[in-house]
């Protein structure tokens, strides 16, 4: 499972496949080798089979939509009653056992617990579907308008905040940028003044290690930029599914007044998936960027200055284009912001 969560891809499936035929094939070999199998364990081999099978069931239940207790409570109560009929002797076992016999008053509760689930889920269905219809949507907002308003203005709010922060960021970001491409042209007359002399060619080479530290600290602001822009998109990919949910829920006649917010919804996804794919694009200019930089350093203190000159030329040109995407950030940030915006005014005029 933890191999299958690591590699999602066609290949990753494929991977996860072939682990676990290589491991089944070496212990089918190991026990004609060696004698051992799960029978050695004794008494213990039956609690090893039943927390596997458990395991199973309970994955295969809460994978349908169960939730955690619901799912755990009907996996104990098939896992009890499938084992008890094939292997009956093992169940009057724990009866006589005092240090075991607990176990079946958690049975009981399990028992319990299931059938409050399912009948929940087979008769209280109806009601669920009537609450997210429109009549039992506005019912419910009407009955408490002021907490659910609340509750949306705070979460619009965060998400206010957390714009704000990310356009402060990536203001800070192009005007660093800016600032080393000025330096980085500047380097440039410096090497064709000076690069000949000795003391020059240290002191240009100062003025360049000096400039990996900033743009590292770009690089920094720009993935703390990614953290905000997944956080501010977890909040609207949370609203898409609640709003699709609510849509499917509806009768087509009533389905227009959603359709709108899931037409602006999804332009927001758009947004934000933009910008995480310039964020990427960012980060290969880091290493290009620092590894012309270091080919500088070393070109002047070997008194090439052709190179030297092609080096610095390479990282003014990556430079400018790292201030290009950023400028493209800053416009799909606008665009977020407006989303954002509107929809805080809609809440206001809504409360």
């Amino acid at each position: 499972m933890t191999i299958g969560k690591r590699f999602e891809s066609k290949g990753g499936k494929a991977i996860v496949v072939a682990i676990g035929l290589v491991l089944a094939i070496g212990l089918a070999i190991s026990e004609s080798y060696i004698g051992f199998n799960l029978r050695s364990f004794g008494p213990l081999a039956a609690a090893i089979f039943i927390f596997f099978v458990g395991l199973v069931i309970f994955l295969g239940i809460k994978s349908a939509g169960m939730e955690i207790v619901g799912a755990a409570s009907i996996t104990l109560v098939i896992t009890y009653f499938s084992i008890r009929s094939v292997s009956p002797s093992f169940f009057d076992y724990m009866i006589n056992n005092q240090y075991l016999s607990w176990l079946h008053s958690i049975i009981l509760i399990a028992v319990l617990i299931s059938i409050y689930k399912l009948f929940r889920l087979f008769f209280f269905k109806k009601d669920a579907i009537k609450e997210n219809s429109s009549e039992g949507f506005f019912k419910n907002v009407s009955s408490k308008p002021k907490d659910f308003f609340n509750q949306l203005k705070e979460e619009k709010n965060e998400k206010n905040f957390i714009q704000k922060k990310l356009e402060k960021i990536t203001s800070d970001v192009g005007k660093d940028s800016k600032q080393i491409i000025s330096d980085l042209i500047e380097i440039r007359k410096l090497i064709h003044e000076f690069g000949s002399s000795e003391k020059g060619k240290e002191l240009i080479s100062r003025k360049v290690e000096s400039i990996i530290p900033r743009e590292r600290m770009i690089h920094l602001k720009i993935k703390a930029l990614r953290e905000l822009v997944k956080k501010i998109s977890n909040f609207d990919i949370q609203n898409f599914q609640n709003l699709q949910n609510d849509y499917n829920a509806l009768p087509v006649n009533e389905r227009k007044f959603l359709e709108k917010k899931l037409k602006t919804e999804w332009k927001k996804l758009d947004v934000e998936k933009q910008l995480l794919k310039l964020e990427e694009v960012l980060r290969k200019y880091d290493h290009s960027f620092n590894h012309h930089l270091e080919l500088l350093i070393v070109s002047l203190r070997s008194n090439k200055i052709k190179s030297a000159v092609e080096q610095i030329d390479e990282t003014i040109k990556i430079e400018k284009n790292l201030f290009k995407t950023i400028k493209q950030m800053e416009q799909l940030e606008k665009k977020l912001e407006r989303f954002i915006g509107k929809e805080i005014k809609e809440i206001s005029i809504n409360q």
